[in-house]
């Protein structure tokens, strides 16, 4: 049994949905709970604020959980309280599966694969142009950047670009065919240089530089065989020692791509101790595909593989969150491969197009029925069809322009006007609950569609209220209607 005592705050809406589920993860979980009914109706309304003023947990509380919708820093109700105050999902039905990723591996979030984020065509890009995407890169998950030299185009300002990232502190890879360039980039503070053939790993012996070196022959393991053999200590080296990482070089599909994987296997075997990256970018670039899942698949092969380093460019719109999608799965593999355990429960930003799974909407439909007395209307995505609550009734339809001409006669019978931005938001909403009945979504009404990793939250009620409120103050002020407040 779990030591601590949880204390879960909703609005008068929620409480029946809410005991049922907190008792379900109790139950897996094994704490103790209670349950702290506000008094107002919407639990989204609250602030940490307004709750501080209304709550007085029981000295037996650990622990209290507040929507996770509220708007406000639940730092205020943690210091008026002295409690741990955390935020739960923002749907209260995840709690179940929110209590299940709060018992992953302590570990989780450790890596041991290197992100380098490629630049294409870099010279083609202002020095400029190339510390801004390289700063994106870093942060968004890079551990170093690399600069594509793509064309027989000449490269001026190659050593420009090296020296502008390394004084912001950034690892530079260099990849060009061109030698020239190659030595002006090692001469500005490269620390790797690719692609590099075996019979040329000479030129690159000496100083801090690390050549990437590729197959003497497409296609081939030809030529490392050799190169192990010349190097001073005359066998396998060590990751920590080595003074070159080999790439096998990882080809599309329908130009040898299983092949290629099966070049990595043996490499691998052959030499079990050899640095060995991957470029991911001729898979996903080639690919029709959305990039998350195949990015999961090839850092999976990586990490059982023990593939230490990784190049990923974001050069069209298909790859533009690679390196956070690479970051992300480091990650996961990892913790998968050390602990043994299925990734599944792990991690959700990848997830992008559908959820996970899809609540049934039905139970809470008929709680919301009930107890809802607040005249707007309250939607919902349930089998297969928009609903929405208004005035003791429920309407349905599985077109949403029908759903609204229905919500519009509704209010003429009460006689209550519709107005535009009314109108708007309820489109809006529609539009979200379509979209999420399409692709096999969760719906909730004022909250951003769940995306995974490139889902951008929607402003709450409050939020809007306050940015007009402080729009309509700078549009007085600027009238000369009122003078500026003095707190901003």
């Amino acid at each position: 049994m779990d030591s601590e005592h949880y204390l879960f705050v909703t609005g008068k809406l929620a409480e029946k949905t809410l005991r049922r589920v907190v008792e379900q993860a109790a139950s897996e979980n094994g704490f103790r709970y209670s349950v702290a009914v506000m008094p107002i109706t919407v639990a989204a309304l609250m602030t940490p604020r307004w709750i501080a003023r209304h709550l007085e947990p029981a000295p037996e509380v650990t622990r209290i959980f507040i929507p996770g919708g509220c708007p406000g820093d639940e730092g205020i109700l943690a210091k008026k309280l002295g409690r741990p105050v955390e935020r739960g999902p923002a749907d209260l039905r995840e709690i179940p599966q929110f209590f299940r990723r709060r018992t992953k591996p302590i570990e989780y979030g450790e890596y041991d694969i290197a992100v380098v984020g490629m630049i294409d065509a870099a010279e083609r890009l202002d020095v400029k142009t190339i510390t801004d995407r390289a700063f994106a890169m870093f942060e968004a998950g890079a551990d170093s950047i690399g600069l594509g030299h793509d064309s027989a185009e000449p490269w001026d300002n190659v050593s420009a670009a090296v020296r502008a990232l390394r004084k912001a502190g950034q690892r530079v890879l260099v990849r060009s065919r061109d030698p020239e360039v190659l030595d002006r980039a090692v001469e500005a503070g490269a620390e790797w240089v690719a692609p590099v053939a075996p019979s040329q790993v000479e030129r690159f012996g000496s100083g801090n530089v690390v050549p990437i070196v590729v197959p003497e022959i497409p296609g081939t393991l030809d030529g490392i065989d050799e190169l192990l053999e010349s190097a001073e200590d005359g066998g396998d080296p060590s990751p920590d020692a080595a003074s070159w990482i080999f790439d096998p070089v990882l080809a599309p599909v329908g130009f040898g791509f299983s092949q290629s994987l099966l070049r990595y296997f043996h490499a691998r075997a052959m030499w079990p101790r050899l640095p060995l990256a991957m470029d991911l970018t001729p898979v996903l670039r080639s690919s029709p595909t959305d990039t998350a899942g195949l990015i999961f698949l090839l850092l999976a092969f990586c990490q059982e593989l023990q593939v230490q380093t990784v190049f990923v460019s974001q050069s069209t719109n298909r790859t533009r969150s690679a390196v956070r999608e690479c970051d992300i799965a480091r990650r996961l593999t990892w913790c998968a491969v050390r602990h043994g355990i299925l990734p599944a429960g792990l991690e959700s930003r990848l997830a992008i197009v559908r959820d996970s799974e899809l609540h049934d909407n039905d139970v809470l439909i008929d709680d919301l029925r009930e107890r809802l007395k607040d005249p707007s209307p309250r939607f919902f995505v349930s089998n297969g069809s928009l609903r929405a609550l208004f005035a003791d009734e429920t309407f349905e339809s599985p077109d949403p322009f029908d759903l609204f001409s229905q919500l519009l006669e509704a209010h003429r019978r009460v006689d209550r006007p519709v107005e535009p931005e009314i109108a708007f938001y309820w489109g809006y909403e529609l539009a979200k609950a379509v979209t999420a009945r399409d692709l096999g979504k969760n719906y909730y009404q004022d909250e951003a569609l769940n995306w995974g990793l490139l889902t951008v939250r929607e402003l709450t009620r409050l939020e809007r209220r306050y940015l007009r409120r402080v729009r309509k103050i700078d549009s007085d002020c600027l009238d000369g209607t009122e003078e500026p407040s003095r707190d901003g």
